[in-house]
């Protein structure tokens, strides 16, 4: 077995930045969910979000059945993001070249986004990987491999549905039979997951996580139009220096379908974030692009007039992953406001009649960050209602909520980070505060 000594170095770059990174974020609102709906996988029902992607949560539960850790679950996503960086290199030295290879991959591992996020329990690099892994296996014919992983791409991260369209438009086009299989492949790997959703949801809605985890409009602000455009720099770090080349490796789509593919999806998940019904966009959403922009820009460059000036290309990578570097340490996040929730969590398991037993509704806590809540306490968890107008106490008694959990700078609703919101209510008690960063109060029902 030859060892390549390249892939050996990108590695070894992703796994020195990991080790530096692992311990350098606090678990935030997404990866509670995802722990939690893991651990509702494992068989423990602490708090479970029906609509987010399974496959993340499925893959996490064997482990999870055992810890809720966040530094020793983000292991497997570590595992996942790595393999991603090997299948960039692999496919790109098989399907272009070596050089296109090389640098592709090293401007992925050392991207800051990709930097941040592969150390967090997040399912966009986990989509990408297996993205990837259905490209490889179209690109090697095996059918039902590469409609499997398909179906398990959207079943990530929902956007990576967008694969079926494009890698079944090839086969539509040229293979009706494989595109009839691959159809069946994808109907039999998602029906499951439709089955779940009907038997768990509350009106028996099959299509539930179709409702609220795509098409349900997001109650976050809407961003400008131009949003990702600003902000290409913050996503692509110094390679977005590269992305005039792209126009060169989409002048030779018809030569390499591995191009082709990475080009049209690259295109189809900008529109598909940039013209999202919501209007709400964040830096994170065009993360899966950064490894499609990646080898399509690189492999523009080695296409351009400029292709025997590799200098230009060696100085916009020192560039790229200096920035990302000086970028990434400055991100760091203080513990502070994470071991306040912590404390105020494990604080709230002290108040009787704080929880709900298995056969009694003895009280409920209702909080701003329900899912960090939850997941530090280990105790299932209300939100707030959306609208101020609908608390009152015909909600607290009719959902049996005995604590409120607020958080001064932090959460949602946004009403409900107001402390004198909870002040003037009469029927509420402050009993306990936390200070620091994020001041934490809690009242207590008193009707």
């Amino acid at each position: 077995m030859n060892l390549d000594k390249k892939l050996v170095l990108i590695l070894g770059i992703y796994i020195f930045t990991a080790v530096i990174l692992y311990d350098y974020f606090s678990i935030n609102w997404d990866e509670a969910v995802y722990i939690l709906n893991a651990k509702h996988f494992a068989g423990e029902n602490i708090y479970f979000e029906l609509f987010r992607p399974p496959v993340l949560p499925l893959i996490l539960s064997p482990l999870a059945f055992f810890t809720k850790s966040y530094l020793i679950l983000k292991l497997i996503p570590i595992m996942l993001n790595g393999g991603l960086v090997v299948l960039v290199y692999k496919l790109s030295k098989q399907y272009i070249d070596e050089k296109t290879a090389l640098f592709s991959s090293l401007f992925l591992a050392t991207n800051t986004l990709f930097q941040q996020y592969s150390v967090k329990l997040f399912t966009g690099l986990p989509m990408c990987f297996f993205a990837f892994l259905a490209i490889y296996f179209f690109m090697k014919k095996k059918t039902v491999l590469s409609a499997f992983f398909m179906a398990v791409t959207f079943l990530t991260r929902y956007p990576g549905g967008l694969i079926f369209l494009i890698l079944l438009y090839y086969l539509f086009k040229k293979e009706f039979k494989k595109f009839a299989l691959s159809i069946l492949i994808i109907t039999a790997v998602i029906t499951p997951w439709v089955i779940y959703n009907y038997y768990q949801s509350p009106e028996n809605e099959a299509f539930y996580f179709v409702k609220y985890g795509i098409l349900y409009p997001s109650e976050a602000p809407a961003e400008s139009p131009l949003y990702f455009f600003e902000h290409g720099f913050d996503i692509y770090s110094a390679s977005i220096f590269l992305a005039p080349f792209l126009i060169y490796s989409v002048a030779k789509l018809k030569q390499n379908k591995f191009i082709a593919v990475c080009v049209v999806l690259l295109f189809a998940i900008f529109s598909f974030f940039q013209f999202s019904l919501s209007g709400h966009k964040e830096i994170r959403y065009l993360l899966i692009t950064v490894p499609f922009f990646t080898i399509t820009a690189v492999n523009g460059f080695f296409k351009s007039p400029l292709k025997e000036k590799k200098w230009i290309l060696i100085l916009i990578l020192v560039l790229h992953a200096g920035l990302s570097s000086f970028i990434t340490y400055m991100a760091k996040v203080e513990p502070g406001g994470v071991i306040n929730i912590e404390e105020s969590s494990e604080y709230m398991k002290t108040l009787p009649g704080a929880w709900i037993t298995e056969t009694i509704y003895s009280g409920r806590t209702a909080s701003v960050l329900w899912p960090l809540t939850a997941y530090f306490s280990e105790k299932q968890v209300s939100e707030l209602p959306a609208e101020s107008s609908d608390f009152n106490e015909e909600w607290l008694i009719k959902n049996q909520i005995r604590y409120i959990y607020s958080v001064s700078n932090s959460g949602w609703p946004e009403y409900a980070l107001n402390k004198s919101f909870f002040n003037e209510k009469p029927y509420l008690v402050l009993i306990k505060t936390f200070e620091s960063c994020n001041e934490v109060n809690i009242y207590e029902y008193k009707g």
